[in-house]
């Protein structure tokens, strides 16, 4: 379980890292700045995401999908950006028909599959919400229940993975 100050600190799960806090900037009284790694290279881009100051939401930053209904009614996403991935092709998990599909494949060259991953930003109150990760190593699917608590001016934040 993480912990952090609601309004000072985004919850992150990206693809091919471990759960962090990202601390965010103020830059205006509509407006927060967040600086992430992007996940081909350790290089850091800030993003500005619309959150007012006088929300009382939990920002969560994750690399993946949203299923159906995987989110409650009072979250709602405020950006979402996508970035391509590369994989060996022998890596990538075969897709099966009674599954949900993979993400889209942008290209098969030389035996390298290259793949769109997206980023999701999510303002979420105290409540539960299912998300669909991506292994690194075979993209498989990993299905997370992102569970988020209140404690006064602090959010805990809990990520819940699937085994398989």
């Amino acid at each position: 379980m993480q912990k952090g100050e609601r309004a000072s600190t985004a919850f992150t799960y990206l693809f091919n890292s471990d759960a962090q806090l990202a601390p965010l900037v103020r830059i205006s009284e509509r407006a927060v700045r967040v600086r992430l790694t992007t996940p081909i290279s350790d290089a850091h881009t800030d993003f500005d995401i619309p959150f007012n100051e006088k929300d009382q939401k939990t920002l969560i930053v994750f690399d993946g999908d949203i299923p159906w209904q995987g989110l409650p009614r009072a979250a709602h996403e405020v950006l979402q950006t996508w970035y391509g991935v590369s994989i060996p092709l022998a890596h990538v998990r075969k897709h099966r028909q009674y599954e949900e599909q993979m993400p889209e494949t942008l290209a098969d060259r030389n035996g390298i599959r290259a793949l769109v991953l997206r980023r999701h930003f999510v303002l979420m109150p105290a409540t539960t919400a299912l998300v669909r990760r991506y292994r690194p190593e075979n993209l498989s699917a990993r299905y997370s229940l992102v569970e988020v608590a209140y404690d006064g001016t602090y959010s805990c934040v809990s990520w819940r993975s699937s085994s398989y």
